[in-house]
């Protein structure tokens, strides 16, 4: 496609701005707008101040999606902690200013009041929200860069964000701009929200192809029997039901070794088993294990976290470490372990609420059922094969997604920046 320029452009005198055209005033954020930062009742948590019926935003709340409205909230407070914050009308636009997550806007649908993470834009004059809003998404990077210029957890002040140039066009020419971002935007946002349906229907299709071939098999015409356990179903009549200890060496050997690699949980790729190689250096003590062990992520079990061993390692921090017997084959051992019918029941036994657990007893007196090793193996190179095509075509439509993203915030950039005219008739 292609876009039409601005006749012409001048030189903006700010680097991060470059050429901008002629007709647009370069301007501070503070010259249009006034910068305040929230607050929060201290101590944190505390029932005086807290669990109300008045909205609180926290960063999280910013930063779980990448809508352009914010309409939903999880935190409150009460009207004892309305002088320790600020509260703001609906339709306000708001900054993260704080954490690795910084620099996010979203414009809040409901009068709130929110904590000292976020900024408010309030008093606006001569300016369009929603141009400002995308000005500033296609700030984020340059914010984090500024942000951590300093010490420590990465901050932006009110003073940093109100000395923020911006270029302005005149005002009926941002509400031009404002609505063809919007409109263009909403065109690759459905592209994108169609192709990640079509992504999930394919990850639901590999994980039922997983659950029905690790407790049915691959042969649908030998004879059932009822295995009397909920979680399991029926199973071919020739499969062994036993307990998960029966069928592995629950290994607890320390670590003495300090030259192997040592593998936390972050290098276990959720619902996939694949290794993820990170700098991140862990400390303690862990469990040695070697080549074909299951490495099963004991801590928030239904992120799926079972890696199988391709080397000599050892396992740091909420890891679980299991060595299949000789009759056990290591690949099937790990397809059953993956299943989601095997992590929901794991998971429906776990301890704490915001840290849940699953205990090594509960996993050991684990009822499963076991086809014989040459079909064990059978069964695992059968869904090696399907799942590798299936994560072909899921990967192929990660890519596609990706190439939008890069597309969608290459149009902000190159809008808000005007490299790209654009007109009424747009």
């Amino acid at each position: 496609m292609k876009f039409e320029r601005y006749p012409a452009y001048k030189d903006s005198g700010v680097e991060c701005l470059g050429n901008v055209p002629e007709h647009w005033r370069v301007r501070r954020i503070k010259d249009f707008s006034s910068v305040v930062r929230g607050g929060s009742p201290r101590p944190a948590g505390d029932l005086k101040f807290y669990e109300g019926d008045i909205p609180f935003l926290k960063v999280g709340d910013l930063t779980s999606n990448e809508e352009l409205y914010l309409s939903t909230y999880t935190h409150t407070i009460k009207k004892a902690g309305l002088t320790s914050t600020r509260f703001i009308p609906r339709n306000t636009l708001l900054l993260t200013n704080s954490g690795a997550t910084l620099g996010i806007p979203k414009i809040c649908t409901f009068p709130t009041t929110f904590n000292d993470g976020i900024a408010a834009f309030i008093h606006l004059k001569n300016i369009h929200q929603v141009l400002l809003f995308y000005f500033l998404k296609n700030r984020t990077k340059w914010y984090l860069n500024q942000a951590s210029l300093g010490q420590g957890q990465p901050n932006l002040n009110t003073e940093i964000i109100g000395n923020t140039f911006i270029a302005c066009p005149p005002l009926p020419e941002q509400k031009t701009i404002a609505h063809y971002i919007d409109t263009k935007t909403a065109q690759i946002d459905r592209k994108i929200g169609l192709l990640t349906q079509k992504a999930n229907l394919y990850s639901n299709l590999k994980q039922s192809l997983i659950n029905e071939t690790v407790t049915r098999g691959l042969d649908k015409s030998v004879p059932m029997k009822d295995s009397e356990i909920d979680w399991i179903g029926e199973v071919p009549v020739h499969w062994t039901l036993n307990r998960h200890k029966d069928n592995f060496i629950f290994v607890n050997k320390r670590c003495d070794d300090s030259t192997l690699t040592k593998v936390g949980l972050e290098n276990i790729e959720s619902k996939t088993g694949r290794f993820i190689t990170t700098e991140t250096e862990f400390d303690g003590d862990g469990i040695e294990f070697v080549q074909n062990d299951i490495l099963f992520g004991k801590l928030r079990p239904y992120l799926a976290k079972v890696y199988l061993s391709e080397f000599r390692g050892n396992a740091i921090g909420d890891i679980f470490v299991y060595r299949p017997k000789r009759y056990i084959y290591p690949k099937f051992a790990q397809y059953l372990m993956i299943s989601s019918r095997y992590i929901d029941v794991i998971n429906s036994s776990t301890i704490g609420a915001k840290m849940p657990r699953v205990s090594s007893s509960f996993i050991a007196d684990l009822i499963v059922a076991m086809p014989l090793f040459h079909e064990q193996k059978a069964i695992a190179d059968y869904l090696d094969t399907k799942t590798t095509q299936i994560d072909q075509i899921i990967q192929t439509i990660n890519t596609q997604i990706k190439k939008l993203k890069e597309l969608r915030k290459t149009l902000i950039n190159d809008v808000v920046t005007g490299k790209i005219r654009v007109t009424e008739h747009q």
